[in-house]
């Protein structure tokens, strides 16, 4: 089941719209759950930030430490990140998606590169 389609960006005006979207859209129906916060830096970097993320919660039950854990929870943010920086681009917009943690939680930081 394809989430997103081309016939999708003949809906969408601006990037911001894109965004939005995926952030509320695509997300929540993938995730079953809600995005936090979207926050527009500088015309075409975005931030999207996830406080509560189920999926990775599940991994602070399981009985991992140290960089087992680590490397467990950056396998699962990098598939998030393929997962929308795939999304973007089957909307027309090639961009670069990179994960950072913070204290209220995830965020996905987009950065959308110009048209050449």
């Amino acid at each position: 089941m394809m989430l997103v389609s081309m016939n999708h960006a003949v809906l969408f005006k601006q990037k911001t719209e894109y965004i939005t979207h995926i952030a509320r859209e695509v997300w929540a129906y993938v995730f079953q759950n809600t995005m936090s916060k979207v926050v527009t830096e500088h015309g075409d970097k975005y931030n999207l930030t996830v406080n509560v993320f189920d999926w990775i919660s599940v991994l602070s039950n399981e009985d991992m430490a140290g960089k087992a854990y680590n490397d467990k929870i950056h396998l699962y943010l990098t598939f998030v990140c393929g997962m929308l920086r795939g999304e973007l681009m089957v909307l027309g917009l090639d961009c670069r998606v990179e994960p950072r943690r913070e204290n209220d939680g995830y965020v996905f930081a987009i950065t959308i590169s110009k048209a050449p």
